[in-house]
């Protein structure tokens, strides 16, 4: 479509210069400024040309600007008739890293990319023309026959890594509901748990919408519940790519403190305060998506209009002491709905234990502050830290919240009843 309207332009411009030579040439009208284009992101990587048999492999990389980065991969197989696979880069410093399995003694030599995608669902790559062309490091057979390379060598000890798989044997991007790796030629599986697909970008290879599966076992990196969310905004014609924030994702700064107002909460201060000890709320809480309760998280991209929505299922058994109601609760990914693409439960397989926390004052009012919120959620389920409040029953709850975060809008909802 942005071809076509150029070339209509085009002809324009050239029928406008031919009259221009027969009559005068009328004043140009003002026009605004032209939108700066968007610039890509740079990645600066040092590449690997020898590592470590048995060893597990480290590669870093600082991708710039570091705000404008959605996710990062390095991908990599060992033969060229394997699929690709993929490790997601966590920060470092002020750059990022990744931890590969470790290669098998008779892998000759592997293959690897570092893949990056922006806000702006901008896609970059090194080396350049990936992943036709990669870095091809040797293995050798002892850290010693590295040095001569002045090459990256294999981390000794243990380590866990979650590999996904990225691309198919022709490089082409495998969608988040492709089939989990189920063994990996060349390497070895120690520390390794395998995943759902890990396509990074929905608006790639078609400029449709997709979906990214992060997937992993709860409480892995710093803690909090799986989430997806849009990363791009659909201009004319464009697409909305939806990708998988990592569990251990820090969410940014946003409200300082705890307590405050959550968007559409009813805060409920003042009153008498419920006495100590044990109380009438301890028990067995539930919230299901069937049931249109549970926690239900919305992104709204306020440039393209497009929403995320993810929900959980929460369960489990609070006590109530005082003016504090808590206990562990078990929440479950119940599936998304991110901009037109429906994302199923079974994508994040498995559920995560959060200590659950609020704060219970008089007139039937109940709060949940910003850190108590993050804490609980973590990672891009607490974009905005923003805090929650309501109000309780003896048999139900209801919080509510709302804060920007990242340049998107996002809001929550929690619902649980008693058993």
């Amino acid at each position: 479509m942005r071809s076509l309207a150029l070339t209509g332009l085009a002809l324009y411009l050239g029928a406008g210069q031919a009259v221009a030579a027969a009559t005068p040439k009328p004043a140009p009208p003002s026009r605004p400024p032209a939108a700066a284009k968007p610039v890509g992101l740079v990645i600066e990587h040092t590449a690997a040309s020898c590592v470590v048999a048995e060893r597990f492999v480290k590669l870093q990389a600082c991708i710039k600007p570091a705000e404008h980065v959605a996710r990062a991969q390095v991908q990599f197989r060992a033969l060229p008739t394997s699929p690709w696979y993929a490790v997601d880069m966590k920060p470092e410093g002020a750059c990022l890293s990744a931890v590969l399995p470790k290669p098998k003694r008779n892998t000759a030599a592997i293959e690897y990319i570092v893949f990056a995608v922006d806000r702006s669902l901008g896609e970059s790559y090194r080396p350049e023309g990936a992943p036709a062309k990669a870095f091809k490091p040797r293995v050798a057979r002892a850290q010693g026959e590295c040095a001569a390379d002045s090459a990256l060598g294999g981390l000794p000890g243990k380590s866990s890594i979650e590999v996904t798989v990225a691309r198919d044997a022709a490089g082409q991007a495998v969608s988040a509901t492709g089939a989990s790796p189920q063994g990996m030629a060349g390497f070895s599986s120690d520390g390794v748990t395998l995943g759902q697909s890990a396509s990074a970008s929905g608006g790639s290879n078609g400029g449709g919408s997709g979906a990214s599966a992060n997937a992993g076992s709860g409480g892995g990196g710093g803690g909090g519940i799986p989430t997806l969310l849009i990363v791009g905004g659909a201009a004319a014609g464009g697409g909305v790519a939806v990708v998988a924030l990592s569990r251990g994702s820090e969410p940014p700064s946003c409200c300082a403190g705890g307590g405050g107002t959550g968007g559409g909460g009813n805060g409920g201060s003042g009153g008498d305060t419920p006495p100590p000890g044990p109380g009438p709320l301890t028990g067995r809480w539930v919230g299901f998506r069937s049931e249109n309760m549970g926690h239900i998280s919305t992104q709204q991209n306020p440039r393209s209009g497009s929403t995320c929505t993810n929900y959980y299922d929460w369960q489990g058994t609070l006590t109530q002491n005082g003016s504090t109601l808590s206990g562990d609760m078990n929440v479950t990914f119940a599936g998304a709905e991110c901009a037109g693409t429906t994302v199923p439960p079974s994508v994040y397989p498995g559920s995560t234990v959060s200590l659950f926390t609020v704060t219970l004052s008089g007139g039937g009012g109940i709060s949940i502050s910003s850190s108590d919120w993050v804490s609980m959620v973590g990672g891009a389920a607490g974009f905005g830290n923003y805090p929650l409040s309501g109000t309780y029953t003896t048999s139900s709850l209801v919080l509510n919240g709302a804060g920007p975060g990242a340049g998107e809008n996002w809001s929550t909802t929690l619902r649980l009843r008693k058993q």
